[in-house]
């Protein structure tokens, strides 16, 4: 490399040349460097070629050809490999300038690891539950320091509870930036992704083959293009996720989440997903987020797979809703259902007397109901209340005061 004369001569200068040369030019780098004051060698590299030397036995075996070399060698000689191509030979398909291996590194794996030859340090001896609760107070920056320092703290630091903090970078929204995040190994950390219309460029297969292995925290899909992308990955994508947000902001969201993408995600929902809470919302005035379309056995059997649903203006019919409650009642996962901006005409409140005491948490907001409505509601809850929190909108004056309060005494967060 050369040196530029605008910076520090010595370490420091190396120093800085080699950070920009590997972090703004992504160029990967290795060298060693002799301290002459404390006669020690320091390894200098980029963070994936020092997490495989610190996997390998290479500086073992560098060490000790280094020995080897010094204690068995007459006369050490010069090896320059620049130097050599320029004086090489003008005859061609020969290997007469080429080094001689006599010492190959090996890279393989050393099961008792680098530090075999050296004893542990008090940090080093710490079980891992206390390694953990330390690194959980670290900055996401310092956390990408500490899972190069060795294999038991990498280990320990990839715990994704560590990482629910960590978002796809915004430079990634550029399109060369993102496949160079995701060829490294970070990319595995990644915990909270929204895929919105902050990307420069269109997702096609290729793209979202880099997303598949994640198996993220948190996932937002709204206002973005992905009629590129085959039905099967956007569902593999949502299902891999613990909690996922599908937002529909315009009627053109339309294009990127298609009836059939919108099928494939909720077929896969009900036999094999991560998932525990899922929203589906409409934010475009006057247009619901429509799934008229989807079988209500699907519909059915997706939703009760869940631990939290949230649908707000979303657009059902109601035989829709009799085989999403049928359903709840016999066999389901959902403890917390909200149920926002939806027209309440399309249910009957019947449906709600064999699912209420399954629940913990219920929400109508934007969602004004009738005194039929709530009365029938407040009375399936006197009868049987399990509810921590409940929201409700409607005109609550003509209610019972002690039906009332006996429903409401019982529940811990009322809106």
């Amino acid at each position: 490399m050369e040196m530029n004369s605008n910076i520090l001569f010595g370490y420091e200068g190396l120093r800085i040349q080699v950070q920009t040369m590997i972090e703004t030019k992504q160029t990967p780098f290795l060298s060693m460097h002799l301290d002459q004051e404390t006669k020690r060698v320091y390894v200098m590299a980029d963070s994936e070629s020092i997490k495989k030397l610190r996997e390998s036995n290479a500086l073992i075996e560098i060490e000790q050809i280094l020995k080897t070399s010094f204690e068995e060698g007459k006369k050490l000689n010069l090896y320059d490999q620049k130097y050599e191509a320029k004086s090489a030979c003008t005859r061609s398909l020969h290997s007469c300038h080429d080094p001689k291996h006599r010492h190959e590194l090996s890279w393989e794996k050393d099961p008792h690891g680098w530090h075999k030859h050296q004893n542990p340090t008090v940090i080093e001896k710490l079980p891992t539950e206390i390694l953990q609760r330390i690194f959980g107070s670290l900055e996401l920056s310092d956390l990408k320091s500490v899972i190069l320092v060795s294999k038991q703290w990498n280990a320990v630091a990839s715990k994704p509870a560590l990482w629910k903090e960590f978002d796809l970078p915004a430079k990634c929204c550029e399109k060369d930036n993102y496949v160079k995040f995701f060829e490294g190994s970070l990319s595995s950390n990644l915990q909270n992704l929204a895929l919105t219309d902050n990307f420069d460029f269109q997702f096609d297969d290729l793209h979202f083959e880099s997303l598949l292995h994640l198996e993220l925290s948190f996932l937002e899909v709204g206002n973005i293009d992905l009629s590129n992308v085959s039905d099967e990955y956007v569902a593999k994508l949502v299902n891999n996720c613990k909690e996922c947000v599908i937002d529909q902001w315009s009627a053109n969201d339309s294009d990127s989440l298609d009836e059939k993408k919108i099928e494939s995600i909720l077929s896969q929902m009900g036999s094999k997903t991560r998932l525990e809470s899922f929203e589906l919302s409409s934010y475009n005035h006057g247009n619901k987020f429509d799934l008229s379309f989807v079988p209500s056995n699907i519909l059915a059997t997706a939703f009760n797979n869940l631990e939290s649903l949230k649908l707000q203006s979303v657009n059902l019919e109601t035989s829709q809703w009799k085989a999403i409650f049928d359903t709840m009642s016999v066999h389901s996962k959902v403890k917390h259902l909200c149920l926002e901006f939806f027209d309440p005409e399309t249910v009957d409140m019947n449906m709600f007397d064999s699912v209420l005491s399954n629940l913990i948490g219920l929400s109508f907001c934007g969602t004004i109901l009738k005194y039929e409505q709530l009365r029938h509601l407040l009375e399936s809850l006197d009868k049987s209340c399990n509810l921590k929190t409940i929201r409700l909108e409607g005109d609550l004056t003509k209610i019972s005061t002690k039906l009332l309060t006996r429903v409401l005494n019982q529940i811990e967060d009322v809106n």
